[in-house]
């Protein structure tokens, strides 16, 4: 019969979402049969309901933040709201064989509750005359996000591995603090 399907599904969507919310402990679910748009979405997330409210601290943060370090050499990170991540960093690159070239840093990032975050990300040390790769750095950060939205702050530490993955050097933990990057009208 047509629309049988539809209403099946439709019928389906509607127990899952009341399932949902018995689950959760909500008292009222409202399903509307209308589309919205990102913007709109966006927008009825900021202004109502707890659910709104959660899941704007699980994505806090999301967006570029500029910071250091805790040897003091400046870093932008990106924070996807996929949960992946990205660092380019100063400092990276040095003439230096002992030392090498050292890639961007690329990981994930999770919201563990309230305003913190756990992050892990991994760069790659290679020789810059043959191509070798010599060893990687492995990164973690917990951090907590501020009530305003526009400072991370917490404590970082990292792991130096060889190429088949072992622990070669631990360095402890150190702080480590970054300001959101603002949008700026161009004129």
């Amino acid at each position: 019969m047509p629309g049988l399907n539809t209403n099946l599904t439709r019928l389906s969507m509607l127990f899952s979402v009341a399932l949902c919310a018995l689950c959760l402990g909500l008292s009222t679910v409202t399903v509307e049969a209308q589309s919205t748009g990102p913007e709109q979405a966006y927008q009825e997330g900021q202004a109502g309901g707890i659910l709104g409210v959660l899941e704007a601290k699980k994505t806090a943060i999301v967006g570029c933040w500029e910071g250091a370090f805790p040897n003091g050499n400046k870093i932008l990170v990106t924070f996807n709201s996929d949960g992946t991540a990205h660092i380019t960093h100063q400092g990276g690159i040095s003439t230096d064989p002992a030392h090498g070239v050292l890639t961007d840093f690329h990981g994930v990032w999770t919201h563990l509750g309230g305003s913190q975050f756990g992050v892990i990300l991994k760069g790659i040390f290679y020789d810059m005359n043959t191509g070798r790769l010599t060893r990687f750095i492995k990164g973690k950060s917990l951090l907590t996000i501020n009530d305003a939205g526009d400072e991370l702050s917490g404590t970082s530490g990292a792991q130096i591995l060889d190429p088949d993955g072992n622990v070669i050097n631990t360095f402890p933990g150190g702080s480590v603090s970054y300001k959101r990057i603002q949008f700026e009208p161009f004129n």
